[in-house]
């Protein structure tokens, strides 16, 4: 029995250390795994670039590793938001339009050295950025409160903030460069009248950046505005507004004039003015009218189409649309015909 121990001994130690050598091979074969995760680009001084797009895209990266780290790998990697900065390899930070090659973008950065794995492709494959120079100014603060009448002169603080944007941008803030204290009428007509109101306002840009304005950023994203509100602005839309003629007395008594079929009113007017003018304007209390101006000539060309050229508004009530159209001096068709003397 005493002979075979050694036998026993020597056996046990060879089937530990092929076992030992068989995992140890298998952790150094190359094997190859899908991770899912998100790429953001990101200027590598935000004070003098910015890069588009600015969102994380979605990226499927195809690893290749030992066993060991593609685990490590896609438990480090697995819907995360790996950075690739520019002005580092593979990512230029020049100004201008590059193509990035993912893959080996991916290889040189730093999430990945720190995993020990290899990207070998991936989809997309490659990815257009630019790349954009921004200055920054000092941009005037511009209170905007549609819909509120104002006693005085608003005040905001600050008056200026500074503002980042791409170089090529710089002409939509204006010749003197500005931007809006923005507050919407919805908030403004919950405000009571004749009081001092302070309001912290949202800040945004004028209207001529407003699809580029996730590339402009401000030192501070709000302002202080103090105003004191005499009234508040309403809206409506008359559905239907009379139209009358006009001209001179002496002219128009040697003519019959009648507006034909259609013309007789203007529909779906769109008007804005004092909350309590605009009430009345839609309870009737008070009226709205447009007028064609003939004159002697259009008399003597019997003419048969004049377009709106007056109106009779109610003080501070301005039209801001008619029907469907961005015409706010439509055409109406009107019959003239010389009035006969009866026979007596």
């Amino acid at each position: 029995m005493n002979r075979w121990r050694p036998m026993l001994a020597n056996g046990a130690v060879i089937t530990v250390v092929s076992l030992l050598l068989w995992l140890w091979a298998a952790g150094q074969t190359r094997e190859t795994s899908t991770v899912e995760a998100l790429v953001r680009f990101l200027p590598a001084d935000a004070e003098r670039s910015i890069v588009t797009p600015a969102d994380a895209i979605p990226v499927s990266v195809e690893l290749q590793g030992s066993r060991h780290e593609l685990e490590r790998a896609t438990d480090r990697l697995s819907g995360k938001t790996l950075a690739l900065r520019t002005g580092r390899p593979e990512v230029p930070a020049s100004a201008g339009v590059h193509t990035i090659d993912i893959t080996a973008a991916l290889n040189r950065s730093e999430e990945f050295n720190s995993v020990g794995v290899a990207a070998i492709s991936s989809v997309p494959a490659s990815m257009s950025i630019e790349i954009m120079e921004t200055v920054t100014v000092d941009a005037k603060v511009v209170p905007m409160l549609p819909g509120a009448q104002l006693n005085g002169t608003p005040i905001v603080s600050p008056e200026t903030v500074k503002v980042t944007l791409p170089k090529a941008l710089l002409p939509g803030l204006g010749a003197d460069a500005s931007i809006e204290a923005f507050l919407p009428a919805a908030q403004t007509n919950t405000l009571e009248t004749g009081r001092r109101h302070l309001i912290d306002v949202p800040l945004r840009v004028p209207e001529a950046l407003a699809e580029r304005s996730q590339l402009v950023r401000f030192a501070s994203d709000r302002a202080k505005v103090i105003f004191t509100l005499q009234s508040r602005s309403s809206s409506t839309v008359l559905r239907l507004v009379p139209v009358q003629l006009a001209g001179p007395p002496l002219d128009l008594e040697g003519y019959r004039i009648t507006l034909d079929p259609g013309s007789e009113f203007l529909r779906d007017v769109a008007v804005t003015g004092p909350a309590a003018t605009i009430l009345a304007l839609e309870d009737g209390r008070l009226k709205a009218l447009a007028f064609v101006h003939l004159t002697a000539d259009d008399l003597a060309r019997r003419t048969t189409r004049k377009r709106i050229e007056m109106w009779m508004l109610p003080p501070g009530v301005s039209v801001q649309r008619i029907g469907d159209s961005g015409d706010l001096s439509p055409e109406v068709s009107l019959t003239v015909a010389e009035r006969r003397e009866t026979p007596g």
